[in-house]
């Protein structure tokens, strides 16, 4: 990781923000000396984010060879025509 000043990000950004770019390297920011601020490429937070909710279970990743998508015939549920499914919209929006 590497460390620059405050001083040196206000007169180098377009420098600091395109090596964070370039290499992915994350830079960080100091203010007299204390470490105040962390330049990271966006990409590996939202890669970090995906990982630890993809942990959680809160994200579930795509499968390689997914089961075919069943037809309406197979799931027992009912079939509408399409004058009932219109009825059944104009019924929802009347309701709200």
């Amino acid at each position: 990781m590497v460390a620059i000043t405050k001083r040196e990000l206000n007169q180098q950004t377009a420098k600091a923000l395109a090596r964070v770019s370039a290499t992915g390297e994350v830079v960080q920011v100091t203010e007299r000396g204390v470490p105040k601020w962390l330049l990271v490429p966006i990409q590996a937070v939202v890669d970090d984010r995906l990982e630890e909710l993809t942990k959680q279970g809160w994200v579930i990743p795509p499968q390689d060879n997914p089961p075919p998508w069943p037809d309406s015939n197979d799931t027992g549920a009912p079939e509408y025509t399409p004058e009932e499914v219109d009825e059944l919209v104009r019924w929802i929006k009347d309701d709200r």
